[in-house]
């Protein structure tokens, strides 16, 4: 399987609040949460986004089923089943996930659109995806053209 940058998350759109803040992310357990979800996942690189509208797991596809493994360790999180997130989440992959991490730095998918605490926020996950040793050239990559 060549690796594949895929997306898999909810946001303010798609899942109630209660929901996206039993899935969230706290920056204190980060450096776990990273290494649990690589381990997981099947993730060859891996960023978490958690903010309060959304909680997505960015990452690089090298194995199938990734999507289904992310899908459960998001599960996981919070005692959920799968299937109870299932309405909640979406999946996105190839150009359609580098689209949507675009439209998500540039605070288009966002509650208030073009609101300009996201861009940070996509730096910061990055930024610790990268000093936590989850994201390499792929993530760089992706997440370098969703900044500009």
């Amino acid at each position: 399987m060549t690796p594949a940058l895929l997306v898999v998350g909810l946001n303010h759109t798609t899942a109630p609040v209660e929901v996206r803040e039993r899935l969230a992310v706290r920056d204190a357990e980060l450096a776990g949460a990273l290494m649990e979800l690589t381990a997981a996942s099947g993730l060859g690189e891996a960023l978490l986004l958690s903010t309060c509208n959304r909680v997505e797991v960015w990452g690089v596809e090298r194995a199938s089923g990734a999507a289904g493994a992310v899908i459960r360790w998001l599960a996981g999180q919070n005692g959920s089943l799968p299937a109870e997130l299932a309405g909640h989440l979406y999946v996105r992959r190839g150009p359609e996930a580098i689209a949507h991490m675009a439209a998500v730095a540039a605070g288009l998918d966002s509650m208030m659109v073009g609101e300009p605490q996201i861009l940070g926020q996509v730096k910061a996950a990055h930024a610790a995806a990268v000093a936590h040793g989850a994201a390499g050239p792929v993530l760089a990559e992706a997440t370098g053209h969703a900044l500009r």
